[in-house]
């Protein structure tokens, strides 16, 4: 399967950037609802990680394909749920890489001696 995007009047990126919106949010509560549990422990940062992918991967893959917003990509028109799913997992996997969001700080960190 190639993804291409095709030039079509129905695509609308603000479509597709809304539904990647909507998708980290069930993601955003899991994993800040699993970081409060005593009961994990040291494992609970990890736990936390898999689970906000998971969620957030099926949850983007249902609102692509509910809302239509991959509908614009070559290949698309054969295999809906491949595409959503594609995009789900990639989202998925940023909600991990950024689940603390963006740590911008001007001041130095101390190197452990």
């Amino acid at each position: 399967m190639h993804l291409q995007l095709v030039a079509t009047p129905q695509y609308n990126p603000l479509k597709f950037l809304l539904a990647s919106v909507v998708a980290f949010v069930p993601g955003l509560l899991v994993y800040r609802r699993l970081l409060r549990i005593e009961a994990l422990h040291g494992s609970r940062r990890l736990v936390a990680a898999v689970a906000i992918c998971v969620v957030t991967a099926l949850a983007g893959t249902l609102v692509y394909l509910l809302s239509g917003a991959t509908a614009a990509f070559q290949g698309a028109d054969e295999h809906p749920a491949g595409v959503a799913a594609f995009f789900g997992v990639c989202l998925g996997i940023c909600a991990v890489l950024f689940r603390d969001g963006l740590k911008l700080s001007l001041r130095k960190r101390s190197d452990p001696p």
